[in-house]
């Protein structure tokens, strides 16, 4: 049987990494002495925290979770994937959201997209796979605002009605793993979809039954270029058939 070790996995897509790969779960406190010892066959690093610290206490919490984290990630042996985010590209161009741009930290990003940013140069591009993902879908992920637009009567989101979306599910990105590791690939991929969709376009699709009370925040998935991912990956459908099928057959 196949070692493999997957991080962030009680909730969301390590949960459902660990279930399809049957591998061992990372849980925070545990001790790299024993990790390191071990030959893994894959290493997937898809803990993150996401929350926006605000103070210094929540600032170290964040570098150690982040940061720490994933550089202790990195010096295990074994192939990696890490679960990176288009966020890296915040402020950037628009013509120059390709794999191979480099990527300068500008002040104005949020912190999340920096420590994505600082966390990937960890890894090797040469022997790892960083995978770049827009919005993702899938059984078992944290109640957010498609859930809310699912299970609750009357919904109450935090965000506006046009804001853009673009899903890739849990299953797909699953299959590129097992495509990844087929093929001997490495490297960096834009994983998304490219046909951005606002999101009552999205509530039209599975909820058009309910009333919606929409927020103030505007959220917009950073846009990146996907034609790498594409020759090489045929990502059916699209980001609204992703929502309906999650939603059908949850």
């Amino acid at each position: 049987m196949k070692k493999i070790l997957i991080t962030g996995s009680n909730s969301g897509l390590g949960k459902f990494l660990k279930k399809k790969l049957f591998a061992t779960g990372y849980y925070r406190g545990a001790k790299f002495e024993k990790l390191k010892k071990i030959n893994w066959d894959l290493i997937v690093h898809c803990a993150f925290t996401t929350s926006q610290p605000k103070n210094k206490i929540e600032y170290s919490k964040c570098i150690n979770d982040n940061l720490v984290l994933s550089y202790n990630i990195s010096k295990l042996k074994g192939k990696k994937i890490f679960i990176s985010s288009c966020a890296v590209y915040e402020k950037e161009n628009i013509n120059f959201r390709r794999e191979n741009n480099k990527i300068f930290i500008k002040d104005e990003i949020s912190i999340y997209a920096k420590f994505k940013l600082f966390a990937e140069s960890f890894f090797n591009e040469k022997k790892d796979i960083i995978l770049r993902l827009g919005s993702i879908i899938g059984i078992g992920m944290r109640k957010n605002t498609v859930l809310k637009l699912i299970e609750d009567k009357k919904p109450r989101v935090f965000i506006r009605k046009d804001s853009l979306y673009s899903f890739v599910t849990y299953d797909e990105i699953l299959n590129f793993i097992n495509l990844a590791l087929k093929k001997k690939m490495t490297g960096i991929f834009n994983f998304l979809r490219t046909d951005y969709v606002e999101l009552h376009k999205i509530s039209k699709q599975i909820c058009s039954n309910k009333k919606i009370k929409y927020g103030k925040h505007n959220f917009q998935v950073t846009k990146a270029n996907n034609k790498k991912l594409k020759k090489l990956f045929n990502l059916k459908g699209t980001s609204i058939s992703a929502v309906k099928n999650y939603h059908e057959n949850r």
